[in-house]
C-alpha cells in the first residue's frame, strides 16, 4: 500500500506554498529525510524532505502547483524493513530471556567506622 507524503508546516502563518522543483521521479528509491521537492512561500524557499523511505510510486504535484499545508506531494511504496507513519512495523516476537544466574551469597557489609572524637581546644 502506498504512503502519502504530505506538505508539512513551513512556518507560522504559512498556509501553502508553490512547487519550484520536484527532485524525484516515479520509480526512484528514496530515504527518509531526502529532499523531494523545493517549495516557495511568501517568506522563504525551502526544500521539503520525505517522511518515509521507499520507492516513489506517484508524483502528485508539478512545478508551479500551489499546495496547501497537508496536501499530498508524492506517494511512496514503503521499502522492505522500513516502517512508515501509517504502517507501523509488526512487533517482533520477544526473544526468550536467558535463565538468571544463581545469586552468589552476599558478603556482609563492613561495619561503619566509628567517629573519632575531636579533643577540646
Amino acid at each position: 500500500m502506498a504512503t502519502e507524503v504530505t506538505l508539512p508546516e513551513l512556518g507560522d502563518g504559512i498556509e501553502s506554498g508553490d512547487v519550484l522543483e520536484v527532485f524525484v521521479s516515479v520509480g526512484d528509491t528514496i530515504t527518509e529525510g531526502q529532499d523531494i521537492v523545493e517549495m516557495e512561500t511568501d517568506k522563504a524557499t525551502v526544500p521539503v524532505p520525505s517522511s518515509v523511505a521507499g520507492k516513489v510510486s506517484k508524483i502528485v504535484v508539478s512545478e508551479g502547483d500551489t499546495v496547501a499545508i497537508g496536501g499530498v506531494l508524492i506517494e511512496v511504496e514503503a521499502s522492505s524493513g522500513a516502517a512508515t507513519a501509517s504502517e507501523p512495523a509488526p512487533p517482533e516476537p520477544a526473544a526468550e530471556a536467558p535463565a538468571p544466574a544463581p545469586e552468589a551469597p552476599a558478603e556482609p557489609a563492613p561495619a561503619p567506622a566509628e567517629p573519632t572524637p575531636t579533643p577540646p581546644k
